[in-house]
Formats: structure tokens, C-alpha cells, sequence
């Protein structure tokens, strides 16, 4: 899974850190299943929670960004289809009355290039 934040500065960055938290708790059993390495060779893959896609619910939750760029092995993950529902209910970051940019928008603006 690849997964953006919004940056530092945006709205709503410190409730992300709080569902994680809800998500995770002291105990659960946490495995890391690889697809791929990304062209920075960068890990791609899902972090399962009691067995559980905890990328997938982030983005459910509207607490990180589905990032389809250098996924590999995962087109079979619909983290796209999960984002259109959780940006519908207006759930997480979705719910900025301004909007949130994606951070990979941001960075190619300032020409610091792909995250």
C-alpha cells in the first residue's frame, strides 16, 4: 500500500496520530506483507493488524491519501475505491471545508519533485 499524509502544516494532520492509536493497540499482532520496492527503493506492501489492512482503513477513515504511483504488486487493492467513499462521506481530511492538497501535488508545485 502507498499512502500519503497531508503535510505538517495542513488542517487536520494531529487526528490522523489518533486513529492510528485507536487502530493499534498495545499487543495486536502486526505483520508486513512486501508487493514490491517502488523506483527509490522504497517498501510497498500492506501492514496487517490482527490480520486486519490497516492502510485500508486509514484511508477509509479519511486519515491518509490512496497514492496509486509506484504501487508494483497491488493493483488488486482497491484503496482508490475506499477514498472515493470515504471523500463521498466526507470522513477525515475529506471533511476540510477548503479542501486538503495531496501532498505529492504540493511537492510537484515547489519542485521538490515525487515524494
Amino acid at each position: 500500500m502507498s499512502a500519503g499524509s497531508p503535510q505538517p502544516t495542513a488542517p487536520l494532520v494531529n487526528p490522523r496520530i489518533g486513529v492510528i492509536q485507536k487502530l493499534v493497540r498495545p499487543g495486536d499482532v502486526g505483520d508486513f506483507e512486501l508487493r514490491a520496492r517502488d523506483v527509490y527503493g522504497r517498501l510497498v506492501g500492506r501492514f496487517l493488524i490482527n490480520g486486519q489492512d490497516l492502510g485500508a482503513e486509514l484511508v477509509r477513515r479519511g486519515a491518509v491519501f490512496s497514492w496509486d504511483g509506484f504501487l508494483g504488486r497491488c493493483d488488486d487493492l482497491d484503496y482508490d475505491g475506499i477514498e472515493a467513499k470515504a471523500q463521498a462521506a466526507r470522513r477525515g481530511i475529506w471533511s476540510a471545508p477548503a479542501g486538503v492538497k495531496r501532498p505529492w501535488d504540493v511537492m510537484e508545485a515547489s519542485n521538490d519533485g515525487e515524494p
